[in-house]
């Protein structure tokens, strides 16, 4: 039975507030201990986390990413619960939670492992800044589900991106930028770049140029023991993305190396194993 039990929600949405209103109650109603926190309230959530054995997340795909990167260093499982548009990371419906909400406390589900991935900066400059003015530290990790993304900031001008994978020079991409998705990323910008779908049951990398020039560069599916490291070269400005939530600029020289994350983001599930093909075929098509 699970006993602790943190219900996370989007907190600029009333909709996904309600949900989460809804959903504490069930909770509560089976006897759980309850704590409701916004999404965006790192520091509570942080502190909180470790006293949990689920957290039920009550927004969009944004949201989901948001709260795994806090909750995987952790191991605590996820249950989504879709407030949003596309859904991909979700197990439930809104208004599915009266009758499965007590069935996944009672542990009537299994555990879905999906692969992250990781960017290490190391900067010429000694410092970098985040779109919200907090200093980034030489050596500084970030955990992605999704995408690590490195692309054009400022003028819209293409930049030039060194890649090397596994110490090997790869080639230098010209264009818009430059990403290394995640299975679970296939489906989202990697795939609308371009890039191949991949079942999130494998933990490969993939490598997927933005917008390139020459149009002839193709993504690469890479094993997930590989390391690549990516350089700007000139003076271009440019901006690291983590699953789109999260930017750091960086300049010349500055290095970004990438490669799968020790963590892995955890969700419950009830449907069968072979639901992303379902649910692939039925919103991609």
């Amino acid at each position: 039975m699970t006993n602790f039990v943190g219900v996370v929600y989007h907190p600029k949405r009333e909709d996904a507030r309600e949900v989460a209103r809804q959903a504490a109650e069930i909770i509560g109603r089976q006897g759980a201990n309850v704590v409701t926190l916004p999404a965006w309230d790192d520091e509570a959530i942080l502190a909180a986390l470790p006293g949990w054995q689920l957290v039920v997340t009550c927004g969009g795909d944004g949201t989901i990413l948001r709260t795994t990167r806090l909750a995987a260093p952790s191991g605590v499982p996820q249950l989504g619960i879709n407030v949003g548009r596309l859904g991909f990371l979700a197990e439930l419906k809104p208004e599915e939670m009266a009758d499965k909400l007590p069935l996944y406390l009672k542990g009537e589900y299994w555990l879905e492992q999906r692969s992250m991935v990781r960017a290490t900066l190391w900067l010429a400059n000694g410092q970098a800044t985040l779109a919200a003015d907090i200093a980034a530290s030489p050596g500084q990790q970030f955990d992605a589900l999704n995408e690590v993304l490195l692309t054009r900031s400022g003028l819209p001008r293409v930049i030039r991106v060194k890649v090397a994978i596994d110490g090997v020079t790869y080639t230098t991409l010209v264009g818009d930028g430059v990403m290394l998705a995640t299975p679970t990323g296939s489906t989202a910008y990697s795939l609308a770049a371009g890039g191949p779908v991949v079942s999130p049951q494998v933990a490969d990398l993939i490598l997927t140029a933005v917008c390139p020039h020459p149009v002839r560069s193709v993504p690469l599916v890479l094993p997930p023991t590989s390391k690549v490291t990516l350089q700007i070269v000139g003076a271009q400005p440019a901006m690291l993305s983590i699953d789109g939530q999260v930017d750091i600029a960086v300049g010349a020289s500055d290095l970004i190396e990438v490669s799968a994350s020790p963590f892995v983001a955890r969700f419950v599930r009830a449907r069968s194993p072979g639901y992303f093909y379902e649910l692939i075929g039925r919103t991609l098509r």
